[in-house]
């Protein structure tokens, strides 16, 4: 655990192929720093064992963005109405059918969820 900055020595000793951010992004109220951070890291030290032609040693940087305002953008369970039972949490009732992104939603208050849009993010890239 840290910052990029407290990790940096050994962030540049490292040797990376590949760094991914599977269903993270939504996560990060900072999201910005963090990518910079991985840009620097990628520009400013680590290396990776891929060559290309010229030489290089490219890393590459994945991003698995889970859209929160897409249809199956909560991660609770049930998606759809029809799908309610009797044991569905009270919590999840509110969540089918697009609910989970309305602005009363108790989702919207979640601080752990950023509800980044697919093309806010492109736009940090």
């Amino acid at each position: 655990p840290g910052t990029f900055e407290t990790q940096s020595v050994q962030l540049k000793r490292m040797v990376l192929d590949v760094i991914m951010l599977k269903t993270v992004t939504e996560h990060l109220q900072h999201l910005r720093p963090v990518l910079e951070g991985l840009w620097e890291v990628v520009a400013n030290g680590c290396s990776s064992q891929q060559k290309t032609e010229s030489g290089e040693r490219p890393t590459t940087i994945l991003i698995d963005h889970h859209n929160y305002m897409d249809y199956s953008g909560h991660h609770g369970f049930p998606k759809k109405s029809r799908d309610i039972t009797a044991d569905t949490p009270p919590q999840m009732l509110e969540l089918a059918d697009w609910n989970h992104v309305r602005d009363d939603a108790s989702q919207s208050q979640n601080p752990t969820l950023n509800r980044v849009r697919p093309g806010d993010l492109q736009a940090l890239l």
